[in-house]
């Protein structure tokens, strides 16, 4: 599948995920309609079109599988610190396992493949935390052909943002070697979490 111009963010935003404007673009209609069926219960995955971009739908139970990797989602919780840093608002943390489906070893990176949204699309980015937390720096190691990393994304979430969730929140992911924020990416990934993160 070869990469487009499109930005995952702007895609997760555009798919009214969280109330936002109508979504626009092919295939919107069927990624709406995939939404609210792991809204209402499916488990996924659920593969649609949206934008000229691949994306796949999963409730946090369900494994999601994208080209080059899967993610199973294995726990949520909140913090004021992590590792001795101190969250600006609220650190939610979000511990995933990260499979490698390629044949050679890659690197996930927390900060450039994955994406926090709730609450009318607002975006959080992973902050560095460095070796403050050893869940976050599992990342640092490559991950070998056939194996899988246990670790956690850790995002500084405005304690309004979270306290005012109203709908979905989701995580974002994309490939090895992609950018969900400045793109170009090949697929886009979302695990939906549902409403309540775990304190």
């Amino acid at each position: 599948m070869s990469a487009i111009g499109t930005t995952a963010s702007l895609s997760v935003a555009s798919l009214t995920l969280f109330g936002g404007a109508p979504a626009l673009g092919a295939g919107t209609p069927s990624c709406v309609r995939d939404l609210a069926r792991i809204r209402a219960g499916a488990p996924g995955p659920l593969v649609c079109t949206h934008a000229g971009l691949q994306t796949v739908l999963t409730a946090k139970q369900t494994t999601l599988p994208l080209s080059s990797m899967q993610v199973s989602f294995v726990s949520e919780r909140t913090a004021h610190s992590v590792g001795g840093v101190v969250a600006a608002g609220v650190f939610v943390v979000l511990t995933i396992d990260v499979a490698n489906e390629t044949n050679t070893p890659q690197s996930f990176d927390g900060a450039a493949q994955a994406d926090f949204e709730l609450n009318d699309s607002s975006h959080f980015t992973s902050p560095e935390v460095g070796g403050a937390d050893p869940a976050a720096d599992a990342w640092a190691q490559p991950i070998a052909p056939g194996q899988s990393i246990t670790g956690d994304l850790v995002f500084d979430v405005s304690k309004h943002a979270l306290r005012s969730r109203r709908t979905d929140a989701a995580l974002g992911l994309v490939n090895f070697g992609e950018d969900i924020s400045s793109g170009p990416v090949s697929q886009l990934g979302i695990v939906v979490l549902g409403k309540r993160i775990a304190s």
